[in-house]
C-alpha cells in the first residue's frame, strides 16, 4: 500500500502559492478513474499508463519560467494528476486487484508516475520562488524531491509498504534472491537523482528512505519559508 502522505507532497508549497493566484474552482469529486476501471474490472496498467502520459506531456511542454501565472497553473494541474494517481491506487487495491501478485507492478507504475509529477512540481517551485525568496526556492523543491524519493522506495520489491509478494527463501533457508528494480521506477530514478544533486540533497538508499527522513527536510523548509516575505499577487491576465 502506498503512503497517502506521498500524494499530499508539497501541501505546504500549495498553500504558499494561494496568494499568487485566484482561488481554483473546486475539483470534481467524481471518481472518473474508478468508473473507467470498473467498466472493465481488469487488473492492468492501462489507467496508470494513461495518467503517466499526462506527466510525460507536461515534461515535454513546460510553461515559461517568467510567466508566474502559468507556472502556478501548471503546479495545480500536476496536483490534479497526483489526485488521479491516488484514486487509481485506491481502485487497484480495493476493487480490481485483490492479490499482491497482481498489484505490485501496477503500484510501481503509480509510484513512479507520482514521483515524476512531484519532480516537475519541484522545478516549478524553484522558478516561482527564485526571486521572491531564495530559501524557499531551494528548500521547498528539496522537500518535494524527498517525498518523491520515498514514493519510489515504498513501491520497490521487498519494501515494507510494497505490494509485491514477499519472495520465498532460497534453498536451505538462504536469503531470497533480490527482485530487480521495476522498469517504471528505474526510468524515474535518474529524474529524482539529478534534481537532488542540483539541490545538494543527499538521497539515502531506498531501505533508509523513510517518512522520518523526509519529515526532517520538510521541517527545515517550514522554518525557512516562515522567514520569507509574503508573495506578491499574481498579475491579472490580459485579454
Amino acid at each position: 500500500m502506498l503512503s497517502q502522505r506521498i500524494f499530499g507532497a508539497g501541501a505546504l508549497a500549495a498553500m504558499l502559492l494561494v496568494p499568487m493566484v485566484a482561488p481554483a474552482s473546486p475539483r470534481p469529486s467524481g471518481p472518473v478513474t474508478v468508473a473507467a476501471n470498473k467498466q472493465g474490472i481488469a487488473c492492468n496498467e492501462i489507467v496508470a499508463n494513461q495518467i503517466t502520459d499526462k506527466v510525460r506531456d507536461f515534461d515535454k511542454h513546460p510553461p515559461s519560467a517568467t510567466d508566474r501565472a502559468a507556472l502556478t497553473a501548471r503546479y495545480d494541474a500536476l496536483d490534479d494528476v497526483l489526485g488521479e494517481f491516488q484514486r487509481e491506487d485506491l481502485v487497484v487495491r480495493g476493487v480490481v486487484c485483490r492479490t499482491d501478485n497482481g498489484r505490485g507492478p501496477i503500484e510501481a507504475k503509480i509510484a513512479a508516475g507520482a514521483a515524476w509529477a512531484m519532480a516537475l512540481q519541484a522545478d516549478l517551485l524553484a522558478e516561482i520562488w527564485a526571486t521572491q525568496c531564495p530559501a524557499a526556492a531551494h528548500d521547498l523543491p528539496a522537500s518535494v524531491i524527498a517525498d518523491a524519493w520515498v514514493s519510489l522506495a515504498e513501491a520497490m520489491p521487498g519494501a515494507p509498504a510494497s505490494d509485491y509478494p514477499t519472495p520465498a527463501p532460497g534453498p536451505n533457508g538462504a536469503p531470497p534472491t533480490p527482485q530487480p528494480t521495476p522498469q517504471a521506477i528505474a526510468e524515474v530514478i535518474p529524474k529524482i537523482q539529478s534534481r537532488a544533486a542540483a539541490l545538494n540533497l543527499d538521497l539515502p538508499d531506498f531501505p533508509d528512505a523513510s517518512d522520518y527522513w523526509a519529515r526532517g527536510i520538510r521541517q527545515k523548509a517550514d522554518a525557512d519559508v516562515a522567514t520569507c516575505p509574503a508573495p506578491a499577487p499574481a498579475p491579472t491576465p490580459t485579454k
